[in-house]
């Protein structure tokens, strides 16, 4: 297995835009929570935190990015791996904060908590599911050894980031403010969302 580098490499962010919104039936990533699309919500709390941030989407959707660093998704996995894939291949020599555009919840807060607990000697960084006590693999900070791993998985026909954070050495986070990890993916769970974003 590859070890890590033994220095700290910079931080891109890469904001996973790029997926169907299938069960929410229109594009997550332009929902506003925040009085603006939850894509430019999140690359706002990014931007003190990484030396540079990337979008993930699909070449028809760049016209929603244009002013943007993009990255589309190459021959290489589906779905989030394809994305992180991609961007590790445009540069290789950086790790990923990998963030999913379906997080309303998440603040400045938990991503800084996460940036100041990373630890480059493992393979990646992230939080504990609060609800099934996984690795959550889309609020992650992937350094490139762990890249290697998903990218060996992969070849192998598996696409599945998850599997990776389970099966290595990871540094796994208890958040101070776990509501913050609550994904909407169903016009239900935005509504739930959108309720207690205005309870607060």
């Amino acid at each position: 297995m590859q070890t890590p580098s033994l220095y700290k490499q910079p931080l891109y962010a890469l904001i996973l835009c790029g997926g169907e919104s299938s069960r929410m039936m229109t594009d997550k990533s332009l929902l506003e929570y925040h009085n603006m699309p939850q894509w430019l919500y999140l690359y706002n709390a990014l931007m003190p935190l990484v030396d540079k941030i990337m979008i993930s989407c699909r070449e028809d959707q760049k016209a929603l990015f244009e002013s943007y660093d993009l990255i589309f998704d190459g021959d290489e996995g589906k779905g989030p791996a394809a994305g992180l894939l991609a961007a590790n291949k445009a540069f290789p020599d950086v790790a990923w904060l990998l963030i999913a555009c379906d997080l309303p919840l998440l603040t400045n807060r938990s991503l800084k908590s996460l940036v100041a607990h990373r630890n480059h000697e493992k393979i990646a960084t992230t939080f504990i599911g609060p609800e099934n006590h996984l690795p959550e693999p889309v609020i992650t900070i992937w350094e490139t050894a762990g890249i290697e791993l998903l990218r060996k998985r992969v070849a192998q026909g598996f696409n599945s980031l998850q599997h990776v954070l389970e099966d290595n050495d990871i540094e796994l986070l208890q958040n101070e403010f776990p509501n913050e990890q609550i994904n909407a993916n169903t016009p239900e769970e935005r509504e739930k969302i959108q309720a207690m974003i205005k309870k607060n």
